[in-house]
């Protein structure tokens, strides 16, 4: 007698709806000041994200000037590369002894050169933004309790 292989069935999974609208009600005995407590914590909450947003742009900042004085420095190093004291027909040293042809010196000191320093105008934000506004709201329902 052959047996006849049976089929393996699907369990159906039957997944519970879960309703955002959903509200759970408890009682507590000092509803002020918890409520006082949890807004005083979410206003030091929105205070930590605004501090972690200024850190992360510090950071983009730093690793873009970073990057900057890199190039400029493997610029300078490529430069320097070209221009090597070596190659000159006399040294530092010995160029110091040379004395002045009817005197006139024989390299002239570099004098640094002044610029102008630019003015910068701190640009003032046009919007507000969502950390600074739910700090305000939290603030104002703290002040009203």
């Amino acid at each position: 007698m052959v047996r006849k292989k049976k089929k393996a069935r699907k369990k159906k999974v039957v997944k519970k709806k879960v309703r955002p609208e959903d509200t759970v009600h408890i009682k507590l005995n000092s509803p002020i000041e918890s409520r006082r407590a949890i807004l005083a914590e979410a206003v030091n909450v929105v205070d930590l994200l605004k501090r972690h947003e200024k850190i992360k742009v510090l950071r983009k900042e730093k690793t873009k000037a970073l990057n900057d004085f890199r190039t400029a420095l493997h610029e300078l190093n490529k430069v320097l590369r070209l221009v090597r004291l070596s190659e000159m027909p006399l040294k530092m040293d010995e160029l110091k002894k040379v004395r002045d042809v009817e005197k006139h010196p024989v390299f002239e000191e570099v004098k640094p050169v002044v610029t102008k320093k630019k003015v910068v105008k701190k640009v003032v934000k046009t919007y507000t933004d969502p950390l600074d506004a739910q700090m305000a709201e939290l603030k104002r329902k703290l002040a009203k309790l």
